[in-house]
């Protein structure tokens, strides 16, 4: 096959991942808007059925996040409403364990980020070893100024 079909294949096939990515993302996010308009209403049977919809798209596989944190807290929160304390009580349960990891995660990431030289750093770095002399920071060697 040749190189300019794989390629082909492979744009096609990412901008189709990215169109189901974004059409779970729509779904959640029609699920949440539809369940918090209906709290709102003080309808509380449509706002259940659509946290739970919004609850099921976050579980999907590779969708454990911030979106399933907030879902379970928006149900546990109308489930504390309804005074239905026990139910909510083990959503906020699974809510706190979540939000731990996505803490844990997001500070690993900082981390990372921090210990990683920026260019600025590098370039300190280099002079500071003596690996650029000041006069051309492209070169390793001195400018000749006789050349021009």
């Amino acid at each position: 096959m040749k190189p300019l079909a794989k390629l082909f294949i492979l744009a096609v096939l990412f901008c189709c991942t990215s169109a189901s990515v974004y059409a779970e993302e729509t779904q959640w996010s029609k699920q949440n808007s539809a369940g918090e308009a209906a709290y709102k209403r003080g309808d509380f049977v449509h706002a259940e059925t659509a946290f739970r919809l919004a609850l099921s798209e976050a579980q999907k596989p590779g969708e454990e996040g911030k979106h399933l944190a907030f879902s379970l807290h928006r149900l546990a929160e109308l489930y504390k409403t309804q005074g239905r304390n026990a139910e909510a009580e083990a959503l906020l349960r699974s809510y706190a364990i979540l939000q731990q990891k996505i803490q844990a995660r997001e500070q690993k990431k900082a981390l990372k980020r921090q210990s990683q030289p920026t260019q600025n750093d590098k370039s300190s770095t280099q002079l500071s070893r003596g690996g650029w002399d000041g006069n051309d920071l492209r070169l390793n060697r001195k400018f000749d100024y006789s050349k021009i």
